[in-house]
């Protein structure tokens, strides 16, 4: 590990800062771990139930919804935890914890070692990401934070969509502990690239930790409801829109690459979206994010059943870019938004607050796919909420407060005309 120190100033203000660079890329690629182990192992469910002769349901209950309920329970806990403790120590046990659970996975002799070392991974991965945001927001300056937290989101995004293709290649070439054994050295490379931080624990009689002062703060309430109100149309559209067009002579054979390219696009989109918020501020990029993408789902819903998987892609692009300029100017307005020393357990809730708004979409889609008449019907209607939740976060995004220290285009024309 280096031994250069980023030194952040107090309580929202950084100091001397002499390698963001490092603790963004040592933060982008331990928060990776996260969402590419929820989507990697699902091509490995097979596998595992026949070497341990389980049921499908059973495997798929405790290898996979396990995992993302383990993270969600410990997403609150851990944020409180790394504020308490320190983001860098916090962010070592995270990559202990996940580290161990992923060589509980790759020695499993039993379904059940498996489990518990999924679990592991959920209860590390809780701990990596929310000290992850927390040292990105003390080492980045105010201005660049939009654009950091694009990269953050970028990078989490890829990963999960890179996820089932990798899964897929390195289970096929190696078998399924290697999808545990890959987190091994993407580890180490996070700790190696990690810069040691220092004076990044507040002193403990400036900390004021609490959930209420966080649901009482509005601005952080803002962005965090920007982030869940556009998951909740993302995470649906990802389930839904095989049903819409994947049957009869529609677009089945497309509509994986359709989909991939939507969260591809998001991916490219959110460190442009950073840059944009840096010349116009956050509240136009955010609140233009959310219209683009709520007229992508809109176009989405105008087509037939039986379109093509390129009609349908083109739709998706179009939410992928909206929801991609979004992603990192709601994260930075979000977490910048509350003291330094509650940044773990802000990033945790926003955390939190993106996979409610995941299981509100499932809610929805419930309802839609209910097994009576109508269905088609309820398709759309169901289209139509999404759409709404769009338009909703576009006007919490009006809301969004200006970035401490941000700077408008009018502003830097005028210093560099002088």
């Amino acid at each position: 590990m280096k031994s250069t120190p980023v030194t952040p100033g107090t309580s929202g203000t950084p100091g001397t800062l002499r390698h963001p660079r490092s603790v963004l890329a040592s933060a982008a690629l331990g928060a990776a771990l996260t969402p590419l182990n929820s989507t990697m192992v699902a091509v490995a469910l097979p596998a595992l139930s026949m070497e341990f002769s389980a049921p499908a349901a059973t495997v798929t209950l405790w290898v996979v919804t396990g995992y993302l309920i383990a993270t969600i329970v410990s997403q609150m806990p851990a944020g409180s935890v790394a504020d308490r403790v320190g983001y860098a120590r916090a962010l070592t046990w995270g990559r202990w914890t996940f580290g161990v659970g992923a060589a509980a996975g790759m020695l499993a002799p039993s379904l059940a070692f498996v489990v518990v070392g999924r679990l592991l991974m959920a209860a590390g991965g809780a701990l990596i990401i929310p000290t992850a945001m927390a040292l990105v927001r003390i080492a980045v300056p105010p201005e660049r934070r939009s654009r950091a937290f694009g990269i953050m989101g970028s990078v989490m995004g890829g990963a999960a969509a890179l996820g089932p293709a990798l899964g897929s290649w390195m289970a096929e070439h190696f078998g399924w502990r290697s999808l545990f054994v890959i987190n091994v050295p993407l580890l180490l490379l996070s700790w190696m690239l990690q810069p040691r931080v220092s004076g990044e624990r507040a002193p403990a009689r400036n900390r004021q930790f609490g959930y209420l002062s966080l649901v009482r703060n509005r601005a952080f309430m803002t962005g965090a409801g920007v982030i869940s109100t556009q998951n909740l149309a993302m995470y649906s559209l990802l389930i839904q829109v095989p049903f819409l067009f994947g049957g009869g002579g529609g677009a089945d054979a497309g509509l994986g690459l359709a989909i991939i390219a939507m969260t591809f696009t998001m991916a490219a989109m959110s460190p442009i979206g950073g840059v944009l918020a840096e010349w116009v501020g956050v509240k136009v990029i955010v609140a233009a994010g959310g219209l683009i993408a709520a007229l992508g789902v809109t176009a989405l819903g105008a087509l037939p059943a039986s379109s093509s998987a390129r009609q349908v892609g083109m739709r998706l692009l179009i939410v992928g870019l909206g929801l991609g300029l979004s992603t990192g100017p709601a994260n930075a307005s979000a977490i910048s938004a509350v003291p330094q020393e509650q940044s773990g357990i802000a990033s945790a809730t926003v955390s939190m607050l993106r996979y409610f708004g995941a299981i509100a979409g499932t809610v929805i889609l419930g309802f839609a796919f209910a097994p009576d008449k109508g269905g088609d019907a309820r398709q759309h209607l169901a289209l139509w909420a999404f759409v709404a939740a769009l338009i909703v976060s576009a006007v919490l995004g009006v809301l969004l407060p200006p970035l401490p220290g941000q700077r408008y285009f009018r502003a830097r024309a005028s210093a560099n005309a002088n």
